[in-house]
């Protein structure tokens, strides 16, 4: 792999860059870092058992770690025939991340790009865009993957990240369990019980690009009932443009949550959570406005998104080992911009279990039900509004059942597992998405696993029912628009999987996971020509008219390979490397120039190590550097960064950490827009100092 200097895509900046007007903090952190140090003077000789949140995994440990993901509602992440990754406590301390695609970053076969200052892009094996619809998200088990624009609005989720358990990352198809859109990848994030969580923490943020408060409280309810509460605000600050401009995309989010556990008996287990949010932004962008002589404007998007959730579960463990879990939420979300302007409802339940059946199978089947209902603005073509539906309020309803069979074929050697999701949607009517997964635990050292899964992505709401000005093809006059119409001839996209693993772990200090796929697609989304179309008077403008088709295939397949290693009891590391080839064609019928560019938005290489190093017992050097090929379509150069930090425990209950990160070049640019001609911005280079208290 050759890396060529620059590596990074830049553009002449303005030598005033350096005088730019300071940027506003959040003032509360200075007053929190007031209260840590008289704080700390008085609690410096708390329980030392609180350092025990501090230890890292073993690799044994982290085998033995389970997870839910793969299907059943408790395996072990070694166990499972699948691409699996997962990111621990310690990792999101380690990595410096201040939010969750910045933690995803580490994960092989997963792209992450920043767009802009509350923009990301998160996909896995390919098909990197703002609109990534092939990737399942759940928060909790609750699918924060939006209908409109069937993707994961990332700007739209914030944790406090000292309250994750774990994030379980799948990279391959999920939809044997999880159903349609499962068809790259599945990201499972899960916060931590609340028994773990039995003290007051306290964190303040302060840096170059933001601000970061967090308030957090965990008590004990009643006997063996635990709760938390928290409220958290964040502040990212503009990003800059290749001038050196601002980018006007600053962001302003607070929320608030709780939860509440309760182990009723050794059967029974509650869980209720919630959370509500309410964020600021905005963006440049240019719209059409058919106007003389560029017909076209850049707007100011302001940019307004809130909402509320509920969660509530129920799990029972039999008396014969066999597990079941109901589980259902609601979630309400309010967007309001010049491009979309919506308000979604929805309800989802589902219930899962798991028993043994005889000696040899281990059966794990369920169903569900989800409502949803969207409620969009009225669209008006000649004030330059991007999205409007037709009709502008729709109902949706999924069914679901899934059911898979874990066959022990040989005792301790060799299991099939084989299963298939059922779904009905209101689009495409019925969806089959079968899996059959072989396991071969060879010795202890050596495991070996194979699978073929099909899996489909299913049409939404915008491309059946949207009507999409995407921008313009010729200035004119008059002006000629491009815009994209939904159509009921679009169905869903068809995936077939091949994929091949293998897990070494030779020591209890070292592990090696590689995996292999080929992928074929079928009735991708192709865009096709339709006709042309004047515009309703007075507006003198031409539209060439495009509808969503399925007449684009094509073949991806690559490797992930990721190290496992703890050189000593003090240092550890984890080094990751992913390959990914893309080969996109349209039917000899179709009318489509574009979609066989979308090979080059996705970078063919991408390489990282994650280490850490306990210098002391209160001292931690943290370090994360990673390559990322070039996006060829974009014009969007390789780049290499390196992200430092340091932990310092100054008692039981304070810690000071300090990173610097993107330290190789001063800014570098990891995405371009490709749907909306929102501003290009560049990725800076940044500083922040973080204090957090636990008491």
């Amino acid at each position: 792999m050759k890396i060529s200097k620059p590596l990074v895509y830049r553009r002449d900046r303005k030598a005033k860059r350096g005088d730019s007007p300071a940027r506003s903090r959040f003032p509360l952190s200075s007053l929190l870092i007031g209260v840590w140090v008289a704080l700390s003077t008085q609690l410096a000789a708390a329980d030392m058992e609180k350092l025990k949140r501090l230890k890292s995994f073993s690799l044994e440990e982290l085998a033995e770690v389970e997870v839910s993901i793969g299907g059943k509602l408790a395996q072990k992440a070694s166990d499972i025939p699948a691409a699996v990754y997962v990111i621990t406590q310690d990792d999101i301390r380690s990595s410096g991340a201040t939010n969750i695609p910045e933690v995803l970053r580490m994960v092989p076969g997963l792209h992450v790009a920043r767009i802009d200052a509350n923009k990301w892009i998160v996909s896995s094996r390919g098909f990197s865009s703002r609109i990534t619809n092939k990737l399942l998200v759940m928060i909790d088990g609750r699918s924060v993957y939006t209908a409109m624009p069937c993707s994961v609005l990332w700007e739209q989720q914030d944790l406090v990240l000292e309250d994750v358990d774990r994030i379980e990352v799948i990279r391959g198809p999920g939809a044997a369990v999880w159903g349609a859109n499962a068809v790259n990848g599945v990201i499972n994030i899960l916060t931590r019980n609340t028994a773990q969580t039995q003290d007051t923490l306290l964190t303040g943020t302060v840096g170059t690009e933001q601000g970061i408060a967090v308030v957090r409280h965990g008590g004990e309810l009643a006997e063996n009932t635990h709760y938390r509460t928290y409220l958290k605000y964040r502040h990212q600050d503009d990003s800059k443009t290749f001038s050196g401009d601002d980018a006007k995309d600053a962001l302003d989010d607070v929320r608030a949550g709780f939860r509440v556990d309760w182990a009723k008996s050794e059967q029974d287990t509650f869980t209720f959570m919630g959370d509500a949010y309410t964020s600021e932004t905005s963006e440049q962008i240019t719209t059409l406005d058919f106007q003389p002589p560029d017909y076209a404007k850049l707007r100011e998007d302001d940019i307004q998104f809130s909402g509320v959730n509920f969660i509530g579960k129920w799990k029972r463990v039999h008396a014969d080992g066999a597990q079941g879990e109901l589980k259902t939420y609601v979630d309400y979300t309010e967007r309001e911009q010049w491009v979309l302007d919506e308000r979604r409802s929805l309800f989802d339940i589902d219930y899962r279990y798991q028993t043994l059946v005889g000696l040899h199978h281990e059966l794990s089947l369920g169903a569900g039900y989800r409502y949803s209902k969207d409620q969009q603005s009225d669209g008006n073509y000649s004030e330059g509004q991007v999205i409007f539906y037709t009709p502008d309020s729709r109902t949706e309803h999924l069914y679901s059942a899934f059911i898979q069979d874990d066959i022990e074929l040989q005792e301790d050697q060799w299991w099939l597992t084989l299963g298939t999701k059922l779904e009905h949607n209101g689009y495409t009517g019925y969806e089959v998405q079968p899996n059959l997964r072989l396991r071969w635990q060879v010795n202890p050292v050596h495991m070996a696993w194979g699978a073929i899964s099909r899996a489909v992505r299913t049409p939404s709401r915008g491309e059946r029912d949207g009507f999409l000005v995407t921008g313009q093809i010729d200035p004119g006059p008059p002006p000629i628009a491009s815009i994209l119409e939904g159509s009921d001839a679009f169905d869903s996209e068809e995936l077939i999987a091949y994929e091949l693993g293998y897990r070494f772990q030779p020591t209890k200090r070292m592990g090696l996971d590689a995996n292999f796929f080929f992928n074929d697609y079928d009735q991708l989304q192709s865009f096709e020509y339709s006709h042309t179309s004047s515009a309703p008077a007075p507006i003198t403008a031409v539209g060439n008219i495009f509808n969503p088709g399925n007449q684009l295939y094509g073949e991806t397949y690559g490797a992930e390979l990721s190290l496992f290693w703890r050189a000593g009891e003090s240092w550890q590391w984890r080094v990751n490397y992913s390959f990914l080839e893309m080969n996109l064609e349209t039917t000899e019928s179709s009318t489509d120039i574009i979609s066989e560019r979308f090979e080059g938005f996705s970078p063919e290489h991408q390489f990282n190590i994650l280490s850490s190093y306990q210098w002391t017992p209160d001292f931690r050097l943290n370090a994360f550097i990673r390559y990322v090929d070039e996006l060829p379509s974009l014009g969007v150069d390789e780049y290499l960064e390196l992200d430092l930090g340091a932990e310092w425990q100054i008692n039981p209950s304070v810690t000071l950490s300090a990173y610097g990160r993107n330290l190789l070049n001063d800014a570098h640019t990891e995405t371009m827009p490709s749907l909306f001609a929102t501003m290009p911005t560049e990725v800076e280079r940044e500083f922040y100092i973080k204090l957090t208290g636990r008491f």
